[in-house]
């Protein structure tokens, strides 16, 4: 073989290895641009499906998220990709009643929950003799209403923001007040002291009182506690 030779078949040789090297970098530059804006390979099609984002963020440390019962392993804040389905969506903490959510995720849609609250499923409710938090009981402050953007308004049975209906019951409730993060609502249903997300999903029991008498009742301590009178004493509880 002389010289020119072996250098032809040296520079096929680096030709052909970087045209190689230059397909590589070209498809995993298409990957990651495409993994970036939402697409995910589905291996059964070949090809690449655009999908729906769902965001979730809580302050409820230690919490575990499931979606359809697998658990996803993430801390607070984050994102995930689903392709268009249903799914359910919950985050459970020990000691806390659930959330729950399910959602209908279409392509290139965004769920995103900010204000995820757990409230305890026991509250120990104990009476309250801090005069400054019965003066909150008793002179209520209008600061939760001042923030609101929206007007919170009800009827014997139906919860308003503005015009949207938040939830109609079965029976007579009382009573409804912003919760600290105005993304949930209290009310009082009977002898219970409730709390529901603005889209009316996730309706929790915070306190069972020892009377269905319309209660008089307000939140303390960012939210995490709830002052009330109850059968004419004042009474407190850690929510969450």
């Amino acid at each position: 073989m002389t010289v020119n030779d072996r250098r032809t078949k040296i520079f096929h040789k680096i030709l052909t290895g970087q045209l190689l090297f230059g397909f590589v970098i070209v498809a995993v530059a298409a990957f990651l641009i495409s993994y970036a804006a939402g697409y995910r390979f589905e291996p059964e099609n070949l090809s690449f499906a655009k999908t729906g984002v769902i965001y979730l963020d809580s302050d409820a440390s230690g919490a575990k998220t499931f979606v359809n019962g697998v658990d996803e392993n993430k801390k607070f804040p984050f994102a995930l990709n689903y392709k268009a389905g249903v799914y359910n969506v919950e985050i459970k903490l020990d000691g806390h009643q659930p959330w729950q959510k399910t959602l209908h995720v279409e392509a290139a849609g965004v769920y995103s929950f900010n204000n995820i609250v757990l409230f305890d499923s026991s509250p120990v409710v104990t009476t309250l003799s801090d005069q400054r938090k019965i003066d909150q009981i008793v002179t209520p402050n209008d600061v939760f209403v001042q923030a609101a953007k929206k007007k919170l308004t009800y009827n014997n049975n139906e919860i308003w923001v503005d015009d949207k209906i938040v939830s109609r019951f079965s029976s007579n409730i009382s009573n409804v007040r912003w919760y600290s993060d105005l993304q949930h609502v209290m009310f009082q249903q009977g002898d219970e002291i409730r709390v529901i997300d603005l889209d009316g999903s996730n309706d929790k029991l915070l306190v069972t009182l020892n009377s269905d008498s319309s209660s008089m009742f307000t939140l303390g301590n960012r939210g995490s506690e709830i002052y009330f009178i109850d059968a004419g004493s004042y009474k407190m509880a850690v929510i969450n």
